[in-house]
């Protein structure tokens, strides 16, 4: 499975980053990718924002590249995304 681990991308890299990996994956067809964003341990909250930030990008660019849904992994640290197949 194709994994993406964005810690200590800088936020403003990001979109970029995401794009590039799902556009990818998508050529590939493959049908489910890892996107590791850490569980959030080196924030200054103590609390997953990188996550967050990653969901709701995911939630808003859905349609676009073919996202069914994505959930957290069991250690919380990274997200399983379903993509939907491309004809």
């Amino acid at each position: 499975m194709p994994s993406l681990d964005l810690h200590g991308v800088p936020q403003d890299r990001l979109d970029a980053k995401l794009i590039h990996f799902l556009h990818a994956a998508h050529r590939e067809r493959v049908r489910q990718v890892e996107i590791v964003t850490g569980r959030g341990a080196s924030s200054r909250s103590g609390l997953p924002v990188l996550r967050k930030r990653v969901e709701k990008w995911l939630g808003n660019n859905k349609v676009r590249f073919g996202i069914v849904q994505w959930q957290t992994t069991n250690r919380g640290g990274a997200l399983l995304v379903s993509l939907r197949e491309r004809s």
